[in-house]
């Protein structure tokens, strides 16, 4: 899906390797921002990789699974591109110790990976944040509907004409792309339903979130614009979060 949606190829100076299969940069329609896609092959993911591409592998991935260590080890790849194209050091951000990536002063940056993809946002101005997501089941929809938004947002969505299933999953992962925009500046977790979804705009392919709580009263009511893209039952939110 996010192959498909590339527009250009960008070359990497990082060794190659099966795993490693393609760098493309993507356009984010609604803001001046280009996404890093690394593509990666799972099947060709083995430990010895952290060492070859020069990246700290977390105590936390110790025994993890191929797969989680596959997402973990692309999306610091996609990060180290973003970053040699930011300007910044060619080196891959490291891990915080509430799990938040670890940013070089100047610049903030999101990553996120679905499937054989992992992306990376990486920003001198404001504050970005992506998201993928598969899109829901309409089993696991009706029972998580209510953890992602109130009955006036999932209004908002009915009134659309979308698939509730779409719709809902568009709106999880729009509040994801949010808290990671957000964390870095606030420090602390936000609920979903610590977010209003207040405008739903389908032909725009955007919605607008309004901030309900936070341990920053100055921040309440604060509203942002997120954007995303569908297709190939893959959901892909971001926004660059303005926190001035």
């Amino acid at each position: 899906m996010l192959s498909a949606l590339a527009n250009t190829d960008t070359p990497s100076r990082l060794p190659y390797d099966p795993f490693l299969k393609r760098f493309s940069l993507l356009d984010l329609p609604g803001t001046a921002q280009q996404a890093v896609i690394c593509q990666f092959d799972v099947n060709h993911y083995r430990p010895a990789l952290f060492e070859l591409l020069d990246i700290a592998m977390p105590a936390k991935l110790a025994g993890a699974k191929d797969s989680r260590c596959a997402d973990y080890l692309a999306g610091r790849c996609a990060a180290r591109q973003a970053l040699a194209m930011a300007g910044a050091d060619e080196v891959a951000p490291l891990r915080g110790a509430s799990g938040e990536v670890l940013w070089p002063p100047g610049l903030q940056g999101a990553i996120s990976h679905h499937g054989d993809h992992a992306l990376c946002i990486v920003s001198r101005e404001g504050f970005p944040g992506i998201d993928l997501e598969r899109v829901m089941r309409p089993e696991v929809c009706r029972e998580v509907a209510g953890l992602v938004g109130h009955l006036s947002e999932r209004r908002l969505l009915r009134e659309s004409g979308m698939p509730e299933a779409e719709a809902i999953s568009i709106l999880f992962s729009a509040k994801e792309s949010l808290y990671k925009a957000l964390f870095p500046a606030l420090r602390h977790y936000v609920d979903f339903l610590d977010v209003s979804l207040k405008r739903f705009l389908p032909e725009q392919q955007c919605m607008e979130l309004e901030l309900l709580r936070c341990q920053h009263p100055e921040r309440c009511g604060q509203r942002f614009t997120v954007h995303w893209q569908c297709c190939d039952g893959v959901v892909f939110t971001y926004l660059c979060a303005s926190l001035s």
